[in-house]
């Protein structure tokens, strides 16, 4: 997880460093730079994700019961685009433990990325209710997808 953090910053900081550039020819070999660099990084990074699929498939057989095991294979499929078995994996998730905050972030995210909207606001409406930690923080992301419309 560790390692994932810091890909996940370090493909954070290229993304920042790469907005400003312009292409003229000067610029252009620190632009082709920037972009090898995170083509790179993004294969590595759906590396990370996707490997430990079989270790959560494992654990979930052990104890079904595991949530987080939920949430982290459902990760695994949203990186292989098969988005409604990752649907089902965080719903799955939910109903094992209905205060984890993070399977509602990611279920929520999910279904705003496909553009549904209503369904990510009843996600975070249902978070709101079950969540005493992160009510502010899924306030925020109602209102931000209430914006985007």
């Amino acid at each position: 997880m560790m390692q994932l953090t810091a890909l996940t910053r370090q493909f954070k900081q290229i993304l920042l460093m790469s907005m400003p550039i312009q292409i003229k020819a000067v610029h252009y070999i620190n632009y082709k730079n920037i972009m090898m660099q995170l083509i790179a990084m993004t294969r590595q990074f759906k590396q990370i994700l996707i490997m430990p699929m079989p270790i959560q498939i494992k654990a979930i057989q052990i104890d079904p019961t595991y949530a987080m095991a939920y949430n982290n294979k459902g990760l695994s499929l949203e990186c292989l685009k098969k988005y409604d078995q990752a649907l089902k994996n965080y719903d799955q998730s939910i109903m094992i433990n209905k205060i984890n905050a993070q399977a509602y972030k990611l279920k929520g995210s999910l279904l705003t990325q496909q553009k549904k909207f209503l369904q990510a606001i009843k996600v975070y409406e249902q978070a709101i209710q079950n969540c005493q930690t992160d009510q502010n923080e899924f306030k925020k992301l109602i209102q931000e997808i209430k914006n985007k419309k």
